[in-house]
């Protein structure tokens, strides 16, 4: 085999496991982690004074646990808008309105107070996935942070103090990959859910439609009405 040809299979094959290796990635990566990839933001780094000899270790810590304290995921979970509630009520006044239980002013009002919580949902969905995000990207800089402290610590005598950080380093990393997971989870839950915002918005539109087609339908019938009246001179 000649060294050009050889080369090339070289190259090949580099490419070939790279490429799989990047498109694997891709497939298997996260919602959040989708949406800081293809949108990524400015964030702010974690403000942490730097080491001296006068902090000790154990300070290094609280510093980082405050930190994690800060990164809130759980203030989502008490939802302003139950969505599957308001489909269910936007279901509801369809069928009243084209059953001809509702007026059409009625049908306009109501659908009025569906879509401003419809709204509400939107407004809320936007601020919180944002903060999930911006906490999102905070968290490698945690990380960073809380390994340097441990290679400072194996790295000098490992006194008791020293020995007490490392202990509640590592229950702080537990308690990170719970925030994590959590922050997924977030957008997770409005996965789900912008589902159901598009089919409320879906019969929202359908409502619309039919007001516009009974409309016209009455008109049509005026005009019938009208033409009847003076068939004798026009029809």
């Amino acid at each position: 085999m000649s060294k050009s040809l050889m080369n090339y299979c070289v190259f090949f094959v580099f490419f070939s496991v790279g490429y799989g290796q990047s498109l694997s990635h891709s497939e298997n990566r996260c919602l959040i982690c989708e949406d800081e990839y293809l949108r990524p933001i400015e964030s702010t780094p974690i403000a942490i004074e730097a080491e001296d000899d006068d902090t000790t270790e154990i300070e290094l810590v609280r510093m980082l646990e405050d930190e994690v304290n800060r990164i809130e995921t759980t203030k989502w979970r008490t939802k302003s808008v139950d969505l599957n509630s308001l489909k269910n009520e936007a279901e509801e006044l369809r069928y009243s309105f084209r059953n001809g239980e509702l007026s059409e002013n009625e049908t306009l009002d109501r659908k009025v107070l569906i879509q401003e919580r419809l709204d509400d949902y939107n407004i809320e969905r936007n601020m919180t996935k944002m903060s999930a995000l911006t906490f999102w990207t905070s968290i490698p800089v945690i990380k960073e942070r809380m390994q340097i402290i441990k290679d400072q610590i194996h790295d000098g005598e490992q006194c008791s103090h020293q020995l007490k950080a490392l202990k509640r380093l590592e229950a702080l990393e537990h308690i990170l990959e719970i925030k994590s997971q959590q922050l997924k989870d977030v957008y997770e839950y409005y996965h789900v859910n912008d589902d159901v915002a598009k089919a409320i918005n879906n019969i929202l539109s359908d409502i619309l439609n039919d007001i516009v087609d009974k409309r016209l339908g009455l008109l049509g019938a005026d005009t019938k009405k009208e033409c009847k009246w003076w068939s004798w001179l026009f029809c």
